[in-house]
């Protein structure tokens, strides 16, 4: 979580769970929305987390993101919002374990990071350019000082999974790691395609009128939305008074001198009219009570304030109005039944036979035989495309020459493969460059056991935030 990866190791995360960043917006102006004593916003051992405490921890988290990820990945703005609580609860403990970093080991670490370097020594202008930039990110007076106090923080921080975090790393795992981005191999498959093996167009309505009640869940129309909103131009003081309003009104339309659209009806999956699309949006807006007022979010380089309008029930529709789409799930679900049945009948042929290559059981477009190029664990598989499962099955399960004796299922068609080769390992490369490995794995594992670690502290003092609206 607190740990700054470089480009070359961000494809090697194998074991850690991360956060899930994906270009949404952000939280704007947590010095605007936590302002004033509006109650507590969450409580820990029983005592209660006032806005004015929390709020230092918003910026941290912001502070944080913006020094550890990219600007087209940036955090959402609920991830920003747990990120601060993760902040808040360690500074919590390491206080209360008494935790101290000296004003030398700021200034040592800060002369350290390479963001601060030139030519591998610490650059006092490369230093400022930063800090301006960052002030600028923020929207608010952001001074050397309190650079330092974020990274005290981060230092407590470390010095407390230290003390609470143990990691192991054994000999086959570097091993492992190293084969998925070393060693390559190549496959020959048979393709069975859903297509092939639809039924005819004609199909009985009786036959669907059963599939029909038999499948009615699949045919459920989702519910939808109708929101009214507002777009603010995020470095303007009328966006930050109209916010500081949003406490005091019912309605978007009791703003004064802003001009307030109002969209069409979308589900959770659609974009958003005169918006766009974003699955934290949406998530967010369809969280809303009717007529509740959103916080305000940055978007595509606007802020922007909704207000629900409306929300239609998820409902089924009568078979008769959809009489072509359930004929076409119909034709779907028969073809995979098709398709599996042949797959089936291959890999039982297979066991008794034992054939030299998959060829032989070539059937024109029903069944296909392919052989790819030889692929590396994360790279591109021809015909198959980026498959975790049969990189899994190739690099560490099977044998040159075995076929796997399960079909594998794809959105297209059902697979049989069989290794074909793989290339070996070079011992002498591998003792050159088995260090790096094993800190890469070292890395994600305590990664790892931080998440574990930050859980049991939740657990341990009772810690809860209040959620973002209630």
């Amino acid at each position: 979580m607190f740990l700054k990866l470089t480009s070359k190791h961000k494809k090697r995360i194998l074991w850690a769970a991360v956060f899930l960043i994906v270009p949404a917006f952000v939280f704007w102006g947590s010095s605007t929305l936590f302002d004033g004593n509006r109650g507590a916003i969450g409580e820990i051992q029983g005592r209660p987390i006032e806005h004015r405490d929390f709020a230092p921890y918003i910026d941290q988290a912001q502070l944080h993101s913006l020094l550890n990820f990219e600007e087209s990945r940036q955090p959402d703005f609920e991830t920003i919002y747990s990120m601060a609580g993760d902040f808040y609860l360690l500074a919590y403990q390491a206080e209360r374990e008494n935790i101290k970093v000296s004003d030398r080991e700021v200034v040592e670490h800060i002369q350290n990071m390479p963001l601060f370097q030139e030519n591998g020594q610490f650059s006092r202008q490369v230093y400022d350019r930063i800090m301006d930039n960052i002030q600028w990110h923020l929207r608010r007076r952001f001074s050397a000082r309190d650079f330092e106090e974020h990274i005290r923080k981060h230092l407590k921080n470390k010095k407390l999974f230290e003390k609470h975090i143990q990691v192991e790393v054994r000999e086959q795992e570097v091993k492992d790691f190293y084969k998925t981005e070393n060693q390559e191999a190549m496959l020959s498959y048979l393709f069975i395609p859903y297509q092939a093996w639809k039924p005819g167009v004609d199909v009985p309505r009786e036959v669907l009128e059963t599939f029909y009640a038999q499948n009615r869940s699949q045919f459920r129309r989702q519910s939808k939305v109708k929101v009214s909103f507002i777009r603010l131009d995020p470095g303007s003081r009328e966006a930050e008074n109209i916010v500081r309003k949003l406490e005091k009104i019912s309605s978007l339309d009791e703003l004064e001198g802003v001009s307030v659209e109002v969209s069409g009806f979308f589900s959770r999956d659609e974009p958003i009219e005169n918006v766009g699309f974003s699955d934290q949006l949406n998530q967010m807006l369809f969280g809303l009570s009717k007529g509740e007022i959103s916080y305000p979010v940055e978007l595509q380089n606007n802020i922007f304030v909704f207000q629900k309008l409306e929300e239609t029930e998820s409902f089924f529709p009568e078979f008769t109005q959809i009489l072509e789409e359930v004929k076409n799930a119909y034709r779907k679900n028969q073809a995979r039944k098709h398709a599996q049945e042949v797959a089936d009948n291959i890999l039982e042929e297979i066991k008794t036979s034992e054939p030299e290559n998959l060829g032989k059981f070539t059937s024109g477009e029903k069944v296909r035989f392919v052989k790819t190029d030889f692929f590396n664990y994360l790279g591109y598989i021809r015909g198959l495309g980026l498959s975790e499962k049969v990189s899994n099955l190739a690099f560490f399960t099977l044998e040159e020459g075995e076929i796997y004796q399960e079909p594998i299922f794809k959105e297209n068609g059902i697979y049989i493969i069989r290794l074909e080769e793989k290339t070996e390992i070079d011992p002498e490369v591998f003792a050159q460059e088995k260090e790096e490995y094993y800190q890469i794995i070292r890395e994600n594992k305590e990664m790892y056991r931080r998440f574990s670690y930050l859980s049991r502290l939740r657990d341990n003092l009772s810690f809860r935030l209040r959620p973002l609206r209630q």
